[in-house]
């Protein structure tokens, strides 16, 4: 199964799971420089972009940590969440 996540030149690393054990978190990059965390299922094909991030994402406590530029964010997700 392929990720349907913008093309066949992205590389997807660091998959981490999220507490319903069929949902997941991913960083995505792009053959252009484009970076991402991206929330995939391990019953569909489709993923979709959460926010765009310079280093790969986690899930915690309800909150999705991501970097950009130097500074490290926490912001409440309910997308991770409900997933």
């Amino acid at each position: 199964m392929e990720l349907d996540d913008g093309g066949e030149d992205t590389r997807r690393l660091y998959p981490r799971f999220l507490p319903n054990g069929r949902h997941f978190l991913y960083w995505a990059v792009t053959s252009d420089g484009r970076r991402s965390v991206r929330v995939g299922s391990l019953d569909s094909c489709e993923s979709r972009s959460i926010v765009a991030s310079d280093a790969p994402g986690l899930y915690s406590a309800g909150h999705l940590l991501f970097q950009r530029g130097a500074t490290l964010v926490a912001q409440p997700s309910t997308t991770a969440r409900s997933r």
